[in-house]
């Protein structure tokens, strides 16, 4: 975990109904120079991140990549409709 200071969950583990399981991952190696960061914006605060912040690590959810794809494709779509 010392060579591996981002660490992305890419998988839909930790989603509805599943909101209790987490990847098995050594939480124990967290620390504050771990950024966290789930893809996964629903819910809020996923078991993942929750251990990850128990360890000090920063956390980031899904959310803002959410609004940020949004964006793009609004653009894209608006773009390419007014030519």
């Amino acid at each position: 975990m010392n060579a591996f200071k981002l660490i992305v969950n890419a998988t839909p583990v930790g989603t509805f109904p599943d909101v209790n399981v987490c990847p098995p991952l050594p939480y124990h190696a967290f620390t504050s120079q771990h950024l966290a960061y789930d893809l996964v914006y629903n819910p809020e605060q996923t078991l993942f991140l929750k251990e990850a912040k128990d360890q000090g690590s920063i956390v980031v959810n899904g959310l803002s990549m959410l609004h940020l794809q949004a964006e793009k494709s609004w653009e894209i779509w608006t773009e390419k409709n007014s030519s």
